[in-house]
């Protein structure tokens, strides 16, 4: 890559798992492209209206995941996520989270704008992509099998 490509400042997100510990993600995460949404209204639509944000740093939303996790025995995934602005759009991580890639709360995530996502989980779920734009389903698929479409 060269310093003039646009994915640079995103490395972080592709970094290699070393010996003794985990890339700053981990292995259960989403990453959503909104565009048409400013960060509130992104994080509005994630907690169902309910919450409209607060500013953090990464460790204090690490933080926050990890209460969740523990509260809930990480099976309705991280339950916060992180937003910011890049160019256009925002960018919205789900630490331990999927909700982006779920075809039931993408629409909803979608409606009036569009969206992109992302997730890896390397356990009992898998990786997969989600396209869509003002409430309905463009494309989506699981990585291992980008073959079996749908949308």
């Amino acid at each position: 890559m060269t310093a003039t490509d646009p994915l640079v400042p995103f490395q972080w997100l592709n970094a290699p798992e070393v010996e003794g510990g985990v890339r700053r993600l981990g292995v259960i995460f989403s990453v959503a492209f909104f565009r048409g949404l400013d960060p509130a209204e992104v994080v509005r639509r994630f907690s169902r209206g309910t919450d409209s944000g607060q500013e953090s740093d990464f460790d204090a939303l690490d933080d926050k995941v990890y209460e969740f996790l523990e509260e809930t025995d990480g099976g309705d995934g991280g339950g916060h996520v992180g937003v910011f602005r890049a160019g256009e759009w925002c960018v919205a991580i789900e630490p331990f989270g999927w909700m982006v890639t779920l075809d039931v709360v993408l629409p909803r995530l979608s409606r009036g704008c569009e969206v992109v996502g992302v997730s890896r989980h390397d356990y009992a779920a898998e990786h997969g992509f989600e396209y869509a734009i003002d409430g309905t389903i463009v494309t989506g698929y699981r990585l291992r099998h980008p073959y079996e479409r749908y949308g």
